[in-house]
């Protein structure tokens, strides 16, 4: 990938910069919402064009977040 960046911007991925976490799905009963929370849910339909778009972003409440990383 050969993209040219803003001035001052850099490369990097996002295990630099966030938490990733493949595979999980939400716990039953647990739902996906537009209010905003301190926990956005990024789906693979927020990438477009080599960055994460704002537009449809969803969050989780905090219970759902911890259950989440509880359930392996």
């Amino acid at each position: 990938m050969n993209k040219e960046l803003p001035q001052g911007w850099i490369w990097t991925s996002i295990a630099e910069i966030a938490e990733v976490e493949g595979g999980k799905r939400l716990p039953k009963g647990h739902m996906l919402s537009d209010v905003e929370t301190d926990y956005p849910y990024i789906r693979v339909t927020d990438f477009q064009n080599y960055k994460v778009t704002k537009e449809n972003i969803k969050y989780i409440e905090k219970e759902t977040y911890e259950k989440t990383l509880t359930s392996q």
